[in-house]
């Protein structure tokens, strides 16, 4: 008999900025295979990383604390998270290294492991240096702006 793990949705807060995170499926691996393929890096030596960022940035579905240039809330559109982590790129290594710490504990606590499929075990396997605290993190840049160049 195996028990179904349900997961729920991650809250991770860096910088002031907390970020609504789902759990990672099937079709993000897929979806990532897919985007690696058609766009990824000509570098093999920067897939791991490249495959780790556009699959957090898919999961965020939420975020309170980003700004337009108006000062209203930014919605978080794709447009939004890709101008906002491209902005902020700091932010993703402290976000990945925060929900690995949540995997973690939530394993500790379960009898489940990784399932085992390449891309998951090439992310676990590539270290991302962990920021003792949010104050080593750059402050975020100016407020995202969704409006075209003029």
């Amino acid at each position: 008999m195996i028990t179904l793990q349900q997961t729920a949705m991650q809250t991770v807060t860096v910088g002031g900025i907390t970020f609504k995170i789902r759990p990672e499926t099937y079709v993000d691996y897929f979806q990532t295979s897919e985007f690696l393929r058609e766009e990824g890096p000509a570098d093999e030596k920067m897939l791991p990383k490249v495959a780790m960022t556009h699959g957090l940035i898919a999961r965020v579905e939420g975020w309170e604390g980003v700004i337009l240039p108006d000062g209203s809330a930014a919605p978080c559109s794709e447009e939004n998270k890709l101008a906002f982590f491209n902005q902020n790129a700091q932010f993703i290594a402290k976000i990945l290294v925060d929900l690995d710490e949540q995997e973690a504990s939530a394993s500790k606590n379960s009898e489940t492991s990784p399932d085992g499929s390449p891309l998951e075990m090439e992310m676990l396997a590539t270290p991302v240096e962990k920021a003792s605290s949010d104050d080593e993190l750059p402050p975020p840049a100016e407020p995202v702006s969704t409006e075209a160049p003029q």
